[in-house]
């Protein structure tokens, strides 16, 4: 589904049914006792994370200043401009630049498994508040606005299955809320998932996983393809879904493709 630009008004009717939920499913939680934090084990209602913790997971490292790799975006220990693993292999090459926003370890790990997993969509709304952060950032960075989103596609069938993905439920609180235009130019081919692929295997099915949309070939056919976008995705291991994604794109006319990931496997 494409998520148009909605206007000022239905931005409004959104946020305030928002916060109508939120109330709702707050009491909700409390009669039932709440919930924990992941990250410290405080008792909170709702979401997972504490106020405090929820402010840690909302300050990371910055995405310019010589801070993080330029090709890969991963936060560089001990090397200056390019990590290790890029200069032995560079496997992003269709990707302008790729802005990952936190490692995925510890509490963060387990933040991510209880809203993939075991489907805590309320933690929806929180991934999508940062993801909104980030791409301020990254606009302020790139200095154009308004770049569409790309969004990583489900397996065939995951929707019918789980009753949802994760992405499209990530995009949908970006477009609703703060007005991001969505694209849906890709599909998946494959339901085979990517995790239980070793990179090797990865990397051997790149121009196999996924395919251009039928949207994308109507923008194309009407010479209307975007110039820039932003592909997102919650999680980035090998880097071969964002390369796959972005050589599909770079084929179709789009000049610079960029990525936002939430959180990257080390």
């Amino acid at each position: 589904m494409e998520y148009l630009r909605p206007s000022v008004f239905l931005r409004g009717i959104y946020a305030v049914s928002g916060r109508l939920r939120t109330a709702a499913d707050s009491v909700l939680s409390y009669i039932s006792g709440g919930t924990e934090c992941v990250c410290c084990g405080s008792p909170c209602l709702r979401v997972p994370l504490c106020a405090r913790c929820r402010r840690k997971l909302f300050s990371y490292v910055p995405f310019s200043g010589g801070y993080r790799c330029r090709i890969c975006g991963k936060e560089l220990i001990s090397e200056q401009s390019v990590c290790m693993e890029c200069r032995t292999v560079q496997l992003i090459k269709h990707t302008a630049a790729v802005f990952p926003i936190h490692r995925y370890r510890l509490w963060r790990k387990e933040l991510v498994f209880k809203w993939k997993m075991e489907g805590v969509r309320t933690l929806s709304p929180l991934f999508a508040e940062l993801a909104h952060d980030a791409l301020v950032s990254i606009e302020r960075i790139l200095d154009t606005a308004d770049i569409p989103l790309v969004p990583v596609p489900p397996r065939p069938g995951k929707i019918r299955t789980a009753g949802w993905d994760q992405i499209r439920d990530l995009c949908r609180f970006l477009n609703h809320r703060w007005g991001h235009r969505v694209l849906p130019l890709l599909e998946r081919c494959s339901a085979e998932q990517q995790k239980k692929l070793g990179r090797e295997e990865r990397l051997s099915r790149l121009n196999t996983a996924y395919r251009l949309s039928r949207r994308c070939t109507v923008l194309r056919e009407n010479r209307r393809m975007p110039e820039h976008v932003i592909v997102i995705d919650d999680l980035m291991t090998t880097g071969a879904t964002v390369e796959a994604c972005a050589a599909l794109l770079a084929g179709a006319g789009v000049r610079s493709i960029y990525a936002l990931v939430l959180f990257t496997d080390d």
